[in-house]
Order: C-alpha cells, then sequence, then structure tokens
C-alpha cells in the first residue's frame, strides 16, 4: 500500500466518523432567535467502558486472537493479547493513547509490540466505536517493522464492560 494511499484512509475514517455536529434553534428572553452549534458525542451519553475483549476477524481466519484492553485513565488505555496458530504461538503488548479523552473510544495512536517468528513493531492510527452498549467495533491502519516494513492493519470485534 503507497503511502498516499495509507494517509487517503486514515483521513476517510476520521471525516467519516467524527462526532457529528448539528444545528439547534434556540429562542432567548427577548424573543429574538438565535442558531447555536451543538457538538454531539454519543461516548458521553454512555456509561464509560474500562475494559474490552475482542478478536480480529481478518486474523481469526488464521489465527486463533484475542485481546483484553484495559483504560487506565480517560485518554490511556493498554492491551495485551494471543494468537494461536496450527504450529506457533504469539503475544503482543499494546499501549494506546486516546486522542478524544475517552479511553476506549474514538481515535488512538498506539505502539504494538508483537512476538511471533521474531519481534515486530508496529505504529497505529485507530478508532474504537460502541455501536451497542455491548459491542465494540475498531479499524486501524499504520506502518509495522520487523524483518522488513510493511503495512500494518487491523479490525476489532469483541465485548466492552
Amino acid at each position: 500500500m503507497r503511502k498516499s494511499s495509507l494517509i487517503g484512509v486514515i483521513s476517510i475514517m476520521f471525516f467519516v466518523t467524527s462526532p457529528a455536529i448539528s444545528q439547534v434553534g434556540h429562542v432567548d428572553d427577548s424573543s429574538r432567535s438565535s442558531v447555536a452549534l451543538e457538538k454531539t458525542n454519543d461516548s458521553t451519553d454512555r456509561k464509560a467502558k474500562k475494559n474490552m475483549l475482542t478478536i480480529d476477524p481478518i486474523i481469526q481466519l488464521v489465527d486463533f486472537n484475542i485481546t483484553y484492553t484495559r483504560a487506565l485513565s480517560s485518554s490511556i488505555a493498554v492491551a495485551a493479547g494471543i494468537q494461536v496458530g496450527s504450529d506457533d504461538l504469539g503475544v503482543n503488548a499494546e499501549f494506546r493513547y486516546y486522542l478524544t479523552g475517552y479511553a476506549l473510544q474514538g481515535m488512538y495512536i498506539s505502539p504494538v509490540v508483537t512476538i511471533k517468528d521474531g519481534v515486530s513493531i508496529d505504529a497505529l492510527v485507530g478508532w474504537q466505536w460502541f455501536p451497542e452498549e455491548h459491542f465494540t467495533f475498531g479499524i486501524a491502519a499504520g506502518i509495522g517493522i520487523g524483518s522488513d516494513i510493511y503495512p500494518a492493519m487491523r479490525a476489532q470485534v469483541g465485548y466492552p464492560w
């Protein structure tokens, strides 16, 4: 994947999923009409989640994988995962910094260290959604460095609590 394509995918991901901005009419005491912009963010309307258990459905086609993520503060989370293949085992550790200020929700940047047939390090930009109370979906893209440089991508589905 070329660098410009990756930047395009990340830009589209950000603009398509950013919180909606809607106009709300308001009438003040002097009966004059004004329009205010109100930023809505459904992540503030829901109880904050502190834990997630997820799988990557793309990797799941080849290896069993599961990842546990824990929010440590309003913008920091850590994760640990395992991948089990037919003849190998892998583990990973991840640190996430959420740019939105809501850990486990919204846009994040993340280094990931994976040990599986050698050591690799990925640098990702991602987005995590909670379309339902007990369902989460996330995507991320970036670059990885192992025995060579490669495009890194992931998708996650799982259960938050």
